[in-house]
């Protein structure tokens, strides 16, 4: 089944320079009206590809603009907060941030990002062999069907980014600020259970399917063979392209598709059941982990306990 995901779709609002050249705007020309939404809360300099947080944006921020002083030294690489105007809209978080990579050729350009680029390359669908999907036992499978069922048909999600007519609104469920900090609410309590990659500073969040290399090689999940799943369930790691600007939601998309397309391995190792899955996008990988049944299930309990 194709998704919706596409590399240049990854970042709802973007920036471009006005015709005079002399502000930074929000992107009027992409379909997402997101921008609508937000205004300018600050801007932070960094050095070289976003190592290291310089200084404030010392230049003049209006809501919607920055201004670029014509004595500015470029290349820039800037990070940008933004606000929601209206805090009592639902559907759209609080803070959104963006980065900016500014250059001066023939002329100046500006790029948006979702997230630090790293352009650490592409990895390819089939460095898994398909073989190893067709491994799956029928007992498993019948075993947790229900499960596989519940990723797949009620894939929980938010109603603009529904994956198919068939899914479970989250929001719905939990109220709009459910993935707040609040330790009530559903992001704090699927966050007990432990998965490398998710809301730490592991590394295993990209924003395209350019940037998975590095992070897969460093998750230990570059290479994938019979002989070697073993050593492979160390513990809970994923590494994804956050498609939904929201971890979880992006990583239970990646597992729908995961069931969808039979790209995912039921295996057990020392009594424990592992989730071992895969998604793709034009070959390229956009998510891979390794996550025990367990988890899966108790995600699932949280999610319903609230409808």
């Amino acid at each position: 089944m194709k998704t919706d995901f596409e590399d240049d779709q990854m970042t709802n609002i973007g920036f471009e320079l006005s015709n005079d050249g002399q502000y930074v705007q929000f992107d009027k020309k992409k379909k997402k009206k997101d921008y609508e939404q937000y205004e300018i809360l600050n801007v932070v300099r960094y050095t070289k590809e976003w190592t290291e947080k310089q200084s404030q944006w010392t230049g003049t921020v209006t809501g919607k603009t920055l201004e670029l002083s014509k004595n500015e030294t470029y290349p820039l690489w800037l990070g940008i907060r933004l606000k929601k105007i209206d805090s009592s809209l639902e559907g759209f978080a609080p803070y959104r941030y963006y980065y900016l990579y500014i250059s001066q050729g023939q002329e100046v350009k500006v790029d948006t990002y979702a997230k630090p680029r790293l352009n650490s390359g592409n990895v390819k669908a089939n460095t898994w062999s398909d073989t190893i999907w067709r491994k799956n036992s029928h007992r498993n499978i019948e075993k947790y069907n229900d499960l596989l069922r519940f990723y797949l048909l009620f894939c929980p999600a938010k109603p603009d980014r529904a994956p198919s007519k068939q899914f479970i609104d989250v929001y719905s469920i939990w109220g709009k600020n459910c993935f707040s900090k609040n330790k009530e609410q559903l992001k704090a309590k699927l966050s007990e259970y432990k998965v490398k990659g998710l809301n730490d500073n592991a590394g295993g969040i990209a924003s395209t399917a350019k940037d998975m290399q590095h992070r897969i090689e460093s998750f230990d999940l570059l290479e994938l063979q019979e002989n070697t799943l073993a050593p492979l369930n160390k513990e809970n790691r994923v590494v994804l392209v956050d498609t939904e600007n929201n971890q979880y939601l992006s990583l239970f998309k990646h597992l729908r598709n995961s069931v969808a397309h039979g790209s995912f391995l039921i295996y057990s190792h020392l009594s424990i059941d592992y989730y071992i899955f895969q998604d793709s996008y034009k070959k390229h990988v956009t998510a891979r982990g390794i996550i025990d049944i367990h988890t899966l299930e108790e995600w699932k309990k949280i999610i319903l306990s609230k409808s």
